[in-house]
């Protein structure tokens, strides 16, 4: 198989092609079930539903004449979003916030902070206590997901020791923003 590699991430999320060859025209190939046609040069191209998560892969079995062959052929799924939506789930989920590493920007340059969280109120809390909301992110909502929460602010206020606060009736969760590093050193032209 040539497409995907063996643990490949298929990040579709309903059908991916997947091509190789079985090395003769005579031979016969079913993939996961579904029988898949040969070219006479031995290739193949199929266009086949997502692996389940729970059999993360491809099975081949190629035949021709009385030999057969079967491979298992792995591939990753990208993790689904966290439920953040239903009663007693995290209000937000901690592995959404971005951005996801440690930043180095001028004290002015904005920082565009991102979250997934639950329907209620999301907010940046400064060092020095001040919070401001976080609002819907249009593009994420666009897509189908509108739990999707973004915030554009300058570098200096990020790196105050602020954090993400969320709130929905009396539950809050508290979620580390990452490190972000005045540099105030001017670039040169």
């Amino acid at each position: 198989m040539v497409y995907p590699p063996p643990n490949a991430v298929i990040a579709a999320r309903d059908s991916n092609f997947i091509f190789g060859s079985v090395g003769s025209g005579d031979a016969s190939l079913v993939i996961n079930g579904v029988r898949v046609p040969v070219l006479p040069n031995g290739s193949f191209l199929a266009f086949l539903p997502v692996p389940t998560p729970e059999r993360p892969g491809y099975e081949l079995v190629a035949a021709r004449g009385r030999d057969t062959a079967r491979v298992s052929h792995p591939v990753r799924l990208p993790a689904l979003p966290l439920d953040v939506a239903s009663p007693g789930a995290p209000l937000a989920d901690s592995g959404s916030v971005q951005p996801g590493q440690a930043l180095m920007r001028r004290p002015d340059e904005l920082v565009r902070l991102r979250v997934r969280a639950a329907p209620g109120s999301v907010a940046l809390l400064e060092g020095g206590g001040i919070s401001t909301p976080f609002a819907i992110d249009a593009v994420a909502a666009a897509r189908g997901d509108s739990l999707v929460r973004v915030l554009e602010v300058a570098a200096r206020v990020v790196a105050s020791a602020s954090r993400i606060v969320v709130r929905r009736g009396s539950d809050t969760q508290v979620l580390a923003v990452p490190e972000v590093t005045e540099n105030n050193t001017k670039e040169s032209k």
